[in-house]
């Protein structure tokens, strides 16, 4: 996700020229204050209490940068929206009073342990339901249609939870009621889902558009009530003019009912005298219904009744022939039955029921719904719980595979299932002896994670980068996999040519570093849940270099990766770090380059460290940098004197 802007340091296109060394450390030292002063702030404001903010901004450092100290985000949330949050009400009112405070600054807040990014003040205290800070922030001018990053208004954050008071406010300061989030699903939708009756009610008697569908899977709040299994919201629905009309390849509420299991609906909504529904359909919800059993109830013999049931109604009704399914291998090439002794022979083995779910699900919704690889995965994970790491594979694989083919570029659930996948890898060659089928999944792996990053680049998906970061891993892992199956040589020469090619899209991240950068930190070393390729790493670093990464491309504090390698090494790391160093002065990276606050990669570690003593054997005198380091002391401007290559080097100083 892009971070929150900060003034903290300064944009590359900018980047300040020091002429002094101690104008560097003064600007450090400046930063380092500011940052506790935010801290203090923070946590007065949990707190609540205005006195120790007061006494904090009266300070006359302070008090110069007292609209950098209130507007940016201390652990990525504002004082602001933090206030709102906690509903700190006489936080907000001094606030408010300061004229130096943005009131659309936005961060990141928690909700049931889930991220939302980009809330701004009023945003988060609608959807906590705190009618007296949305009132006061209304008052002071805030903007009722600021959407979070997800495209989520603060109305329907107040529907989300039900907080009917504060979704008649908003309506009444000319929210719209039908604005979806980006991905489609509109306050009626989750007002349904979330089975707040009183809220929907509101909503309809304003002229809510109730059959509106979402762009993505096509659905209404009819979907939604059906999934809920909620009749009496139905029935509201129903009254209010919704109807079960659809675009083609639209599911059904009846078949959104069945793949969630609500077994009560699915036959409310069958017997509806305004529903219709033929009984081919009826006999699809119950496969599907069969299908909701096995994974999300775990009652395999409900589900065998399911699919007897629609065995049943094709004997007795005139149906097209029963489609068998695709041969699949991550499915155990299991079919559909045809009889109810196949039926039978099927229920008999608890791995084929398990299958045929699967199987069953994708031939009735689809790849592109948001559930079919959902199952497949979930199904992977308990394989992997019970050490059956190739059948796990096997099944991420093919979800990874489908993923790629149904959703956007740089998809959540496209990055969840890498990531997962890396771990289990990264896993399954540490300790286990590793099996071809291992070294595939890898190739395998890898090869379609190769294939999201390029689509990312097409379209420019601003995910693009952390599809990278995991493929940073993947490569760790292969690199490893050759060495326990040297004999690959085809393998080898394929990693190359990938890393190549990641190399040459010259990606960054929002805080401008690369992947040299990332491949000596060893801050991306967790993926998801899980520790997966151990960073900093030398292997994946020497292939970066040798495939072409420029050794001394800057992020936007003008560091180097020696800059990050020795920033971010500790005790436990300080060998691995000292080969690090080694690699990098061999191809080339400047020694004594100094970042933005004029300090050497040198200048973050102790003298005595042995990192430190790792630099110095690498660091020889050189003319050219003492007078690289002489030009930019004295100011002198080079911009119109100096070719560019010998411009950037002298920059670096």
């Amino acid at each position: 996700m892009a971070s929150v802007s900060s003034d903290k340091t300064p944009k590359s296109s900018s980047r300040p020229r020091a002429k002094t060394q101690m104008a560097g450390v003064s600007q450090q030292l400046l930063d380092e204050e500011l940052e506790h002063s935010a801290k203090l702030i923070h946590a007065a404001v949990k707190a609540k209490c205005v006195k120790d903010i007061q006494e904090e901004l009266a300070r006359p450092l302070i008090r110069m940068h007292q609209s950098r100290v209130l507007n940016t985000p201390y652990n990525q949330c504002p004082p602001l929206v933090l206030a709102s949050r906690h509903n700190c009400v006489e936080v907000v009112e001094y606030l408010l009073t300061l004229g130096e405070i943005d009131i659309e600054q936005t961060g990141m807040v928690m909700f049931l342990h889930e991220e939302i990014h980009g809330a701004a003040a009023l945003w988060t205290s609608a959807a906590c339901g705190h009618l007296e800070i949305v009132k006061k922030l209304i008052d002071s001018g805030a903007d009722v249609t600021h959407s979070t990053n997800s495209g989520s208004t603060p109305l329907r954050a107040a529907c989300y939870d039900g907080h009917l008071n504060v979704v008649k406010l908003l309506k009444r300061q000319g929210s719209d009621i039908n604005m979806p989030n980006k991905y489609g699903h509109t306050p009626l939708m989750i007002a349904c889902y979330k089975q707040h009756d009183r809220v929907v009610r509101y909503l309809l008697n304003c002229g809510v558009d109730v059959n509106r569908q979402s762009e993505l899977r096509g659905n209404t709040a009819l979907h939604d009530a059906a999934e809920a299994g909620n009749t009496q919201i139905v029935n509201l629905l129903l009254e209010a003019g919704a109807t079960v009309q659809r675009r083609d390849g639209d599911i059904s509420p009846l078949l959104s009912a069945a793949a969630v299991g609500q077994s009560d609906m699915v036959h409310y909504l069958h017997n509806h005298r305004s529903m219709k529904y033929t009984n081919e359909e009826y006999v699809e919800a119950m496969e599907l219904l069969g299908s909701a059993y096995v994974d999300r109830h775990r009652d395999n013999n409900r589900a065998v009744e399911c699919w007897q049931k629609a065995l049943d109604l094709r004997e007795k009704c005139t149906f097209r022939a029963i489609i068998d399914f695709s041969p699949q291998t991550a499915y155990r090439n299991v079919q559909k039955p045809k009889s109810s002794a196949e039926l039978t022979s099927v229920a008999s083995n608890h791995d084929s029921v398990e299958m045929l779910a699967l199987a069953v699900r994708e031939q009735i919704l689809g790849i592109s719904h948001p559930d079919t690889p959902y199952y497949i995965r979930y199904r992977g994970a308990i394989f992997a719980d019970r050490g059956d790491f190739d059948r796990c594979m096997l099944m991420w694989t093919y979800a990874l595979d489908i993923q790629i083919k149904a959703f956007n570029p740089g998809h959540d659930n496209i990055y969840l299932t890498l990531g997962s996948c890396a771990e289990v890898l990264h896993h399954i060659l540490s300790r286990h002896s590793v099996m071809p089928s291992s070294v595939k999944y890898v190739v395998d792996v890898t090869e379609l994670a190769f294939t999201e990053l390029r689509r990312c680049r097409l379209t420019n998906s601003r995910f693009i980068f952390r599809i990278a970061r995991v493929m940073l891993h993947l490569t760790g892992i292969w690199l490893k996999a050759l060495d326990m199956k040297s004999s690959v040589v085809n393998n080898k020469r394929r990693l190359y040519e990938i890393t190549y090619n990641l190399v040459q899209m010259q990606l960054v991240n929002d805080d401008e570093e690369t992947l040299l950068h990332l491949a000596v930190s060893p801050d991306i070393t967790k993926i998801l849940d899980f520790p997966a390729y151990s960073f900093p790493c030398e292997a994946v670093l020497a292939l970066l270099i040798a495939c072409g990464a420029e050794i001394n491309a800057t992020d936007k504090h003008r560091r180097t990766a020696l800059h990050t390698a020795i920033r971010k090494s500790n005790k436990h790391n300080a060998e691995r770090v000292a080969h690090i160093i080694s690699l990098l002065a061999d191809a080339g990276v400047s020694v004594n380059a100094r970042d933005c606050y004029r300090k050497r990669a040198i200048d973050y570690v102790k003298a005595e460290s042995e990192v430190a003593v790792a630099v110095r054997k690498r660091s020889p005198i050189c003319l050219q940098e003492l007078a690289a380091v002489v030009i930019v002391d004295t100011g002198i401007d080079i911009s119109q004197i100096l070719p560019l290559k010998l411009t950037k080097f002298v920059n670096m100083f």
